[in-house]
C-alpha cells in the first residue's frame, strides 16, 4: 500500500468512527425525547386523575360540568403532544436511516463490516421472529396514549350531553 492510501485509509476510518458517534447521539436524543413526551403524558394523565377524584369528592353536578371541559382541554393537548411526538419519532428514524446508509456504503471500503454483518445477521429487518425494528415499535406508545385522550374527550362529550 503507498502512502497516499494510507492517509486516504486513515481518514476513511476517521470519519467512519465519526459517522457512527453522530448515529449514536441522535439515537440518544430520540431516547431524551421519548422520555420528555412520556413524562408530560404522565403528568397531563396524573392532572386528569387529580380532576376527576376532585369532582367525585364534590359530588354536585357544576363541579362534574368543569371537570369535564379541563379534562377534554387537557386531552387536546395530549393528542397534540402526542402528534408532535409522532412526528419527532419520524424525524430521528429518517435521520438515523440516512446515517446508516452513509455508513454501510463507507463499510465497502474497509475489510470488516460490522454493521453490515449486523444487518445480514438480523435478516435486514425481514423476519419480525428475529428481529423487530424499534421505529416501529416506538410510535406505538404515543398512540396508546392517544387512544386513551380520545377516549377521555368521547367519555367527557358523552357526559356534557
Amino acid at each position: 500500500m503507498s502512502e497516499p492510501d494510507k492517509i486516504g485509509r486513515h481518514i476513511l476510518i476517521k470519519q467512519y468512527e465519526i459517522c457512527i458517534e453522530m448515529a449514536d447521539r441522535i439515537s440518544q436524543r430520540r431516547l431524551s425525547a421519548s422520555n420528555y413526551f412520556t413524562s408530560i403524558n404522565t403528568a397531563l394523565i396524573s392532572l386528569l386523575t387529580a380532576f376527576f377524584a376532585y369532582s367525585r369528592y364534590m359530588g354536585t353536578s357544576s363541579p362534574k360540568d368543569t371537570f369535564a371541559w379541563v379534562a377534554i382541554v387537557i386531552s387536546i393537548l395530549g393528542v397534540a403532544n402526542c402528534y408532535i411526538w409522532c412526528r419527532l419519532i419520524k424525524s430521528y428514524k429518517e435521520m438515523n436511516d440516512a446515517k446508516y446508509k452513509v455508513i454501510l456504503e463507507m463499510e465497502n471500503y474497509l475489510e470488516y463490516k460490522p454493521y453490515s454483518r449486523e444487518w445480514d445477521l438480523l435478516g435486514h429487518g425481514e423476519d419480525k421472529s428475529v428481529y423487530r425494528k424499534f421505529t416501529e415499535v416506538e410510535p406505538r406508545v404515543p398512540l396508546m396514549f392517544s387512544i386513551f385522550y380520545a377516549l377521555t374527550i368521547t367519555i367527557c362529550i358523552i357526559t356534557l350531553t
